[in-house]
């Protein structure tokens, strides 16, 4: 299960244990998809803080942004 908070307009927070979450979106590809930023977090204090590495891909033909939340984790994204 997850769950997902659209924060802004490309702006996105995950939390979720064993789940997947897809976003489709034109900017998926090659060259746009440079400026996609997921990274997995947690909340300390008054800031967000990197937490080690994250599961995620791109599918280009489908436009799509795949990411496999395995453990409790939170994980912002925005492009």
């Amino acid at each position: 299960m997850a769950i997902v908070i659209h924060l802004s307009a490309h702006n996105f927070l995950l939390v979720g244990y064993r789940a997947s979450v897809s976003f489709g979106d034109p900017a998926f590809r090659w060259p746009e998809l440079r400026n996609i930023r997921a990274e997995k977090v947690y909340w300390a204090g008054d800031r967000w803080n990197e937490d080690g590495e994250l599961t995620y891909g791109v599918d280009q033909s489908k436009k799509a942004l795949n990411i496999e939340l395995e453990s409790a984790e939170a994980v912002r994204v925005s492009w």
